[in-house]
């Protein structure tokens, strides 16, 4: 039996080994929990309401994901560190990979680890009963979600919402230009994921890129028309080009990680419009969707006249109804209640057709499955 421990995981559910883990709550010092994505079971929480060494950790710009297990014996140090998480799957249903650490207590590692699960702790929130009155709100939305129930699908629409991620991953793999688009949603986000990712500090040929109106001269490998060109909209290219940091201020308004809700949208949006003040023509669907498809692929897809048609049949909605302040409701809203959108990522072990990128980008993606050039 350990004298101290330390845990920091992304999520934890009641599972075998919770009784033996609130059986020695005594020898715990701190315990850390991520609540992103609403994964994290409220039971679990409940258990530790008000306790002085546990709290969740969550913050807007990343996703809190580690696992680390770390105990003292005496003088002895031992740690897990690895892909499982404090849940059923984690400990024992899921193929996971851990690392098994033993050593002197006071090395460097072990003390390493101790201190990266206290600051984690330190930058916490205390499990109170307002925070789980919160959570619970957000976690039952979630198992609406989850279950896809069809009441949350809108009548019209069609099986896209009900595939299942491997028939997800048929129809979107069979688009001509699949890896084109893959390698493109990769480069935006190595773009956003700079040490300042901010909109505004790109290069004038990278505001072009993402905004999808780039210049011959910009010389790229990656044909940035993808996903909606936006090279016919005269008033976008001139404020990407002159005043790029209203549309800036517009992007930051979408968390780089972690949930996206409706709050993030309709600030985006407002900010978005504000851009075009004073401007005779004013930014839509098309332009403001492809910037946010090219900032988080996983929750939006770039609406645009290739593709408009088929995705509204699909997502039953009538294609010239759609607005930016529907966009949402008819577009967003019941792709998050798809099958495939709350599937598990796929391993890298088990990879095929560069799935774990395609999962990371899945929405946006569905303009491959859409798209119909122009006649």
């Amino acid at each position: 039996m350990c004298d101290a421990a330390w845990f920091a995981v992304a999520w934890a559910k009641s599972n075998p080994a919770n009784p033996t883990l609130l059986k020695n709550r005594r020898r715990i010092k701190h315990l850390v929990v991520g609540i992103d994505f609403a994964y994290t079971d409220p039971q679990f929480l409940e258990e530790w309401q008000d306790s002085d060494v546990a709290r969740v950790y969550f913050t807007e710009n990343f996703t809190f994901h580690p696992k680390i297990y770390l105990f003292r014996k005496g003088d002895i140090g031992i740690a897990l560190v690895g892909s499982s998480n404090f849940t059923q799957g984690g400990l024992a249903k899921n193929e996971e990979a851990n690392v098994k650490l033993l050593g002197g207590w006071h090395s460097e590692i072990f003390q390493s680890l101790k201190a990266r699960c206290e600051g984690w702790w330190e930058s916490g929130q205390r499990i109170t009963a307002e925070l789980l009155a919160d959570y619970k709100v957000d976690w039952e939305i979630r198992q609406q979600l989850l279950h896809a129930l069809k009441p949350q699908f809108p009548p019209g629409a069609t099986e896209l919402l009900s595939l299942s991620w491997e028939d997800f991953v048929e129809n979107i793999a069979n688009d001509s230009l699949y890896a084109a688009r893959l390698d493109l949603l990769k480069s935006a986000e190595s773009m956003f994921c700079r040490d300042e990712p901010n909109f505004k500090y790109l290069l004038p040929a990278e505001h072009r890129a993402i905004a999808g109106v780039p210049r011959a001269s910009d010389k790229s490998d990656i044909d940035w028309k993808l996903f909606g060109s936006m090279t016919g909209f005269g008033t976008f290219y001139n404020i990407i080009n002159s005043k790029p940091a209203s549309i800036a201020k517009a992007l930051k308004c979408i968390p780089l990680a972690g949930p996206i809700h409706h709050g993030h949208y309709e600030k985006f949006c407002e900010k978005f419009q504000r851009a075009f003040e004073g401007k005779k023509r004013v930014g839509g669907v098309p332009s403001a969707s492809r910037l946010l498809a090219m900032k988080r692929p996983d929750y939006f897809v770039c609406v645009n006249r290739e593709n408009s048609r088929g995705l509204a049949a699909d997502l039953g909605y009538a294609a010239s109804s759609l607005t930016l302040a529907n966009y949402w409701e008819r577009v967003v809203q019941p792709i998050l209640g798809s099958r495939w959108w709350n599937s598990t990522r796929p391993s890298h072990r088990i990879s095929r057709r560069r799935e774990p990128e395609l999962w990371d980008s899945r929405v946006a993606m569905l303009d491959g499955l859409y798209y119909r050039p122009p006649q």
